[in-house]
């Protein structure tokens, strides 16, 4: 499927069914409607399953010290528009060969300081995750950026963590016996300490693997995973805040359909259960955080179509109903070709088969329909869909109340929204993306009308909701 236009801002439509047909492709069928062919699938917006409390910092975002458009003017409001609440950086494997003091990475000048970060995740309200340099660098040369750090504080307090990656034998890893949880609980335990002993409050996490059975794009090459994560939690589960784990659920560059994409958010709750139960056996308090993810640990033609949006959408929003403080995309700026293999890039960065630079790429778009849903207080629940092809959850916060229903058919879906209706008999807002229309549109409707039969567009996220989104 060729990449999508450059999307637009919202706009307000009437509600007249032939201009909103028109349009988005959502068709708001008529009260009363009734088809004597087939019962309408019903979606009921109060009858949630599995449901968490999500804060500001659910929707994350990986930043790199090499982003040669990091430091652009229109950064940190296209960030806030999607409520991006954590800001990881330096970015993946860089960080075990990265000084911040002079900012080289290999001897090499990066793009950009750790201090210029720190800038924009304080316009963003961003709280930064800083990954240190355990492959190359030493205790003493993380508690440094530390005690910088508090010297120069940002708005949030940080969070740390000890590597990137360093179970896998592709990490730079300096030490004896690399690679190995049993060196990497001896020397990141010092990492630990020398950073506690800067700032007792530190908040610090260590990597956490998984299987290939559950990812094969962060399983593959690790010897051992359940080791690793057994025996360093259990070494270190008493002087940690949180795991950070990375989810690639394909490996290399399959040939893959939008079926089996879509499949793997629906396997995010059996992922995060076997998190869970290490966590509650092995360090209870531990949060769990998603540090990278995206489809596969190689970019995909997928990755800049519309399939991208819905993806992204239903992955952020299962591991924030299964227990993720938050989740982080990888990447912002990924540099790569979007007309060749496929570009991990949020925003686009003006290579071969993009639009120009910092136009919003269809993962964008996942994340602001996802942002409508979470984040900022709103408890996330999960929703029983009655057709396989669609996703549906439910938010709440006071008296706002919204559902997102993502259609990944190639076809649309209609189902029978009950269960939510308008403040005080007011209209419903509505908000949808599409293939065939792959921008953010805003409308409104009846209650009546959405429990009548509300058609998805093929490929398309709709955000039902009691108000209007900020």
């Amino acid at each position: 499927m060729a990449r999508s236009p450059i999307p637009r801002p919202f706009r307000t439509v009437l509600p007249a069914a032939a201009v909103l047909a028109a349009v988005t492709g959502l068709v708001l069928a008529p009260s009363g409607f009734a088809d004597s062919s087939h019962a309408v699938p019903v979606v009921h917006a109060d009858a949630g399953a599995a449901s968490a409390a999500t804060t500001s910092a659910a929707l994350g975002m990986n930043v790199a010290t090499w982003d040669q458009h990091l430091l652009d003017p229109g950064i940190p409001d296209l960030l806030s528009k999607i409520h991006v609440g954590v800001l990881r950086y330096p970015g993946g494997s860089t960080s075990d060969d990265y000084d911040w003091k002079s900012s080289t990475s290999g001897g090499q000048k990066q793009s950009n300081d750790y201090r210029q970060f720190d800038r924009i995740a304080d316009q963003v309200g961003a709280q930064p995750l800083f990954t240190v340099n355990y492959g190359s660098g030493t205790p003493e040369h993380a508690a440094a950026w530390v005690k910088d750090f508090l010297a120069h504080p940002t708005a949030k307090q940080p969070m740390w963590e000890i590597g990137n990656e360093v179970y896998g034998p592709w990490e730079k890893d300096q030490h004896a016996d690399p690679h190995t949880p049993e060196s990497y609980v001896q020397n990141a335990e010092k990492f630990i300490d020398a950073i506690h002993k800067v700032d007792p409050h530190a908040k610090i996490g260590v990597p956490y693997t998984l299987t290939t059975e559950q990812a094969t794009g962060t399983g593959t090459g690790v010897d051992k995973p359940e080791d690793w994560n057994t025996k360093v939690l259990s070494a270190l589960g008493d002087k940690i805040d949180f795991v950070d784990m990375h989810w690639y659920p394909f490996y290399g560059t399959p040939h893959v359909t939008n079926d089996e994409i879509m499949a793997q958010a629906r396997r995010v709750p059996a992922v995060m259960e076997s998190i869970r139960t290490n966590i509650r056996h092995y360090a209870p308090g531990a949060k769990v955080l998603v540090g990278e993810t995206n489809m596969s640990q190689t970019p995909l033609p997928q990755d800049n179509q519309p399939i991208a949006a819905l993806y992204t959408a239903s992955t952020l929003l299962q591991y924030l109903v299964n227990g993720a403080t938050s989740v982080d995309w990888w990447d912002l700026h990924d540099y790569g070709f979007a007309d060749k293999e496929g570009d991990f890039s949020v925003l686009s960065t003006g290579r071969p088969g993009e639009p120009p630079v910092n136009t919003p790429m269809p993962t964008y778009s996942g994340y602001r329909m996802a942002s409508m849903v979470a984040g900022g207080g709103f408890t996330l629940s999960t929703l029983a869909s009655p057709e396989k092809s669609v996703d549906a959850f439910t938010a709440t916060r006071g008296d706002t109340r919204r559902v997102l229903l993502a259609n990944s058919a190639d076809t649309a879906r209609t189902v029978k929204l009950k269960g939510l209706s308008g403040r005080n008999g007011q209209h419903l807002h509505l908000y949808t993306y599409s293939a065939a229309h792959p921008s953010v549109t805003a409308m409104w409707t009846g209650a009546g009308v959405a429990a009548a039969g509300l058609t998805l567009p093929a490929q398309s996220i709709t955000v039902v909701s009691t108000n209007a989104v900020e």
